[in-house]
């Protein structure tokens, strides 16, 4: 999650592919925590299911988006994983670097 609020900071120096690689891991560990959600029978009612399917597709085509928007995603990103950690009940990672 740092390194995805760091990287929309600074996107404009963070590269095409390592803005892929961040939306794809962060799809990739959004999955996991929902996954954990299913496991202890929970339902993550307070996010959107598709986020996984957006945040890779966005990524498959982020040669096509302006830096505004995928800031905007990477954001989004940060957040749904913000908030599944608080919801599993997963401290916060430590913001230094």
């Amino acid at each position: 999650m740092h390194r995805l609020l760091t990287s929309a900071r600074r996107l404009a120096a963070t590269s095409r592919q390592e803005q892929q690689t961040l939306l794809r891991e962060a799809a990739k560990q959004i999955e996991v925590y929902q996954s954990l959600f299913a496991l202890y029978g929970s339902a993550a009612y307070e996010i959107d299911e598709d986020i996984c399917d957006r945040l890779t597709n966005y990524a498959d085509r982020i040669d096509f988006s302006y830096l505004d928007e995928t800031r905007l995603v990477m954001l989004e990103a940060a957040a749904v994983i913000r908030r599944l950690r608080l919801m599993l009940g997963i401290k916060p990672e430590n913001s230094s670097p």
